[in-house]
């Protein structure tokens, strides 16, 4: 994932970016440093690939932070804002370009973690995908997929009020859908970690009562995956 650090504080800078290598993991996440709105802008209009998510300092020489979202909004109303101020009384600045969360400064890292944890809930349970169903297409969010249980050249997409069967291979799939909100217990399933039930050593019960099968190389993988889904 891409994520944008605009911030005329160069400490600052630095200081956040190693807060987010430690909460996502530097093999995982792609951060670009710019120190004023102007040099963010451009930015913005060379790159192909828009930023997930953008850390906006509200109090910037030149153009600020505010004028700078209101920029940005005009081309991307999609984009994930989380605002920054040592002054608590600009909060609600962000409202009128829909920033997603305000962080003082110096920011806390407990109150980075929770924004980071509430964006990747709020960032998973929005991403779709579309299903090519011959004279038809379907569209569903990951969020509302329970399972997908591989059958040959075809996937059973299980959601909770629906069964589809796609042709599709079950690796193909893997690569789209969200990483962090689904596992792998067994060569045949992929189940949604949002969706389980109750599990143990050896099986996994999903919301509608399926029971997976749980192999045992996997065990220890799962159990952490889930606790730290459990615990975002």
């Amino acid at each position: 994932m891409k994520i944008a650090v605009c911030d005329d504080n160069i400490l600052f800078q630095e200081e956040i970016k190693n807060l987010l290598y430690e909460y996502f993991g530097r093999l995982s996440v792609e951060i670009k440093l710019f120190s004023n709105g102007m040099e963010f802008l451009r930015a913005v209009q060379s790159i192909s690939n828009p930023f997930d998510l953008v850390f906006m300092d509200i109090e910037m020489p030149g153009i600020d932070g505010l004028e700078t979202s209101r920029q940005l909004r005009k081309k991307n109303r999609d984009l994930f804002l989380i605002f920054l101020s040592s002054h608590t009384e600009l909060a609600f600045d962000g409202y009128e370009v829909d920033a997603f969360r305000f962080l003082t400064k110096p920011v806390k890292r407990d109150k980075l973690w929770k924004a980071l944890s509430d964006w990747e809930k709020s960032r998973l349970s929005e991403e779709r995908i579309c299903f090519n169903l011959g004279d038809r297409s379907q569209v569903l969010s990951w969020s509302e997929i329970q399972y997908i249980q591989s059958e040959n050249v075809y996937v059973n997409v299980v959601t909770v009020s629906q069964r589809i069967l796609v042709r599709m291979k079950m690796k193909e799939l893997e690569k789209k859908m969200p990483e962090s909100m689904f596992f792998k217990p067994h060569r045949s399933y992929l189940v949604n970690l949002k969706h389980i039930l109750s599990f143990d050593s050896k099986k996994i019960r999903m919301a509608d009562g399926l029971e997976v099968p749980l192999s045992r190389r996997h065990a220890a993988e799962f159990r952490n995956r889930m606790m730290k889904f459990l615990n975002r």
